[in-house]
């Protein structure tokens, strides 16, 4: 679950995670053998995925150092 951190609560439909890595045997085998539920999760929301996208992460970025340049 660690490697989901900042992820888990997000509701993205593609993140599968699971505590050991023996665990992931069984949700691979079924994106594998099911075809429908597979293209389901490869769809991506747009809205879910907004807040992580790179022009929000520089601009946060670039909030926090102005911030930290003030005298």
């Amino acid at each position: 679950m660690d490697s989901a951190r900042g992820f888990l609560d997000a509701g993205f439909r593609s993140l599968i995670a699971v505590n050991e890595v023996e665990q992931m045997t069984e949700p691979l085998a079924n994106l594998l053998l099911d075809e429908a539920a597979r293209h389901g999760r490869e769809r991506p929301d747009e809205a879910l995925l907004a807040p992580f996208r790179w022009e929000v992460a520089g601009s946060d970025l670039a909030t926090f150092y102005r911030e930290l340049a003030r005298p």
